[in-house]
């Protein structure tokens, strides 16, 4: 192998890479999971007391690895005394911890309804962990979950003093070990646009019948196991069904 001269303008960590490897590829430093009992939610309950909302106001934010999103959305409601009619969330991602923070909310007289859109990633992944613990904790008959292929990471709600209200980004619900961020807009016209997608989504591939839950469903509140039949059973929309459904014009 042809030895060439290393720019010393390379990190440290670097350059101990290329002298142990002699490669000119570089491992990406590793990044651990940081447990649940390191995340704290005075971080978001902080930047929920700096967050002011205005009319037309546009913030971004950048967060390390240990914030929790859900957290802020409960922080946010809590610190600045909101109420909505209707909470509205897209993640593609959620834990145990953020269904106990919507239940807060829901419990505190925060909003009114709330409506989740889970992506088909999570609702096929936590079939014995997140999905029965959130038909438990929400489905009081003021909730709605919807089941899709979706990546999206929105916050929607209008508030009673008639703000609009989006936030969206990069963070799930959950935590990560990454750098995320998220955008907090007050615009009437976002909030429409943002709405109609998860309108036409939670009107079309809604899970809960309000007047009876269906068999499935009755098992995930129950934690009961589910069968072969049963699983193969759960099609969330995704791909081109979906995108004709979020498009459609009539």
């Amino acid at each position: 192998m042809i030895q060439k001269q290393r720019p010393t303008r390379l990190p440290q960590r670097y350059l101990n890479q290329l002298i142990e490897t002699e490669s000119r590829y570089l491992e990406p430093v590793v990044c651990h999971e940081i447990p649940d009992k390191f995340l704290f939610y005075e971080k978001a309950r902080q930047l929920a007391l700096a967050t002011t909302i205005t009319q037309n106001c546009c913030q971004r934010h950048w967060l390390d690895g240990s914030f929790i999103f859900g957290d802020f959305i409960e922080a946010l409601f809590v610190e600045n005394n909101i109420h909505t009619d209707l909470l509205s969330i897209g993640t593609l991602g959620m834990s145990l911890e953020n269904v106990d923070s919507l239940r807060n909310l829901m419990e505190g007289g925060y909003l009114d309804r709330l409506e989740l859109i889970i992506s088909a990633y999570l609702f096929s992944h936590e079939l014995y962990g997140v999905i029965p613990y959130l038909f438990q904790r929400l489905d009081n008959g003021r909730f709605q979950l919807a089941v899709a292929g979706y990546h999206g990471k929105i916050c929607l709600f209008k508030t009673d003093g008639g703000k609009h209200v989006v936030i969206h980004g990069s963070a799930n619900l959950r935590s990560s070990a990454n750098i995320e961020h998220f955008m907090v807009q007050e615009s009437e016209a976002l909030y429409q646009c943002d709405m109609t997608v998860h309108r036409r989504i939670v009107d079309k591939f809604s899970v809960i019948n309000q007047d009876a839950l269906p068999p499935l469903i009755e098992k995930f509140k129950n934690s009961e196991p589910l069968t072969k039949e049963d699983k193969l059973s759960i099609q969330p929309l995704r791909h081109k069904k979906l995108w004709g459904a979020v498009t459609a014009t009539n």
